[in-house]
């Protein structure tokens, strides 16, 4: 579903997958399927599993945004507005929110 994601979205988020427990391998697939890591776990609480990277697509030739977000609902709202939110609108050419 991620590789599909990538195929046909500018910008992909994902919630959960992201800790340290034997179900977390949202990074490793992104990973395997050529998406480079730009930061992973920043010092947000309540949000500190995020995930950040770029995709080149090879056939469209254009560079895909990739988020990550922490599975708790609070941590993924905080960490929506204080990351993805903030990057959409610098993505649609606004300068501030």
């Amino acid at each position: 579903v991620l590789g599909l994601a990538l195929d046909f979205a500018d910008l992909v988020i994902s919630i959960g997958g992201l800790s340290a427990g034997d179900h977390d391998y949202v990074q490793q697939v992104y990973e395997e399927l050529g998406v480079k890591t730009a930061f992973y776990k920043v010092a947000v609480k309540p949000g500190k599993p995020v995930y950040f990277g770029t995709y080149v697509h090879r056939r469209k030739h254009r560079t895909q945004y990739v988020f990550g977000l922490p599975g708790n609902p609070v941590s993924a709202l905080v960490t929506f507005n204080q990351l993805v939110k903030p990057a959409i609108l610098k993505l649609m050419g606004q300068e501030s929110a």
